[in-house]
């Protein structure tokens, strides 16, 4: 796809030609999703954006103290993976998409890296949560909601009810 346009203007003074590149601000068009992997294992997120000039990625993890995303060393590409997942790795991850000469950029939305065994496990036991000290059932409904640092939990966690 050529982006650069002619204009030729033609009047009773003469002509002008004038040459012009349509620069066009990145848009995500393929968010990264969810994934559920256990330690040891491999995990590829993946973000596709269009612009003009072509996109260049940078992936940020957020930071679990500050709430802040940061960028990820050497993770420039539209894929970033992770070879032999470990504990600090889980946690929400986002792709930026930038393009030479414009300064708007794109950020995809999170995409969250967790433990899929806590998570079988939770489904497992179909969200019980055992028993409180003071003899009540504690009650954890299914997995639903995203939340910051790789778990999963709904609206009515941790209530409990009388048994």
């Amino acid at each position: 796809m050529d982006e650069d346009y002619d204009c030729l203007v033609i009047n009773e003074a003469g002509a002008e030609r004038n040459t012009s590149t349509l620069y066009v601000r990145p848009v995500i068009t393929e968010q990264p999703d969810d994934q559920y992997v256990d330690d040891g294992q491999a995990v590829t997120l993946s973000c596709k954006a269009n612009s003009f000039p072509s996109p260049e990625y940078q992936w940020e993890m957020m930071n679990r103290t500050t709430r802040m995303f940061e960028p990820i060393k050497n993770a420039t590409d539209s894929t970033f993976t992770i070879s032999s997942i470990s504990y600090n790795d889980y946690g929400n991850y986002r792709c930026v998409a930038a393009a030479n000469s414009i300064a708007e950029n794109a950020t995809s939305e999170p995409a969250l890296i967790t433990n899929g065994s806590i998570i079988e496990r939770v489904r497992h036991f179909g969200g019980s949560g055992g028993i409180t000290s003071n003899g009540r059932q504690k009650r954890t409904a299914p997995v639903d909601e995203r939340v910051e640092f790789g778990l999963r939990r709904s609206s009515n966690y941790n209530k409990t009810e009388p048994s």
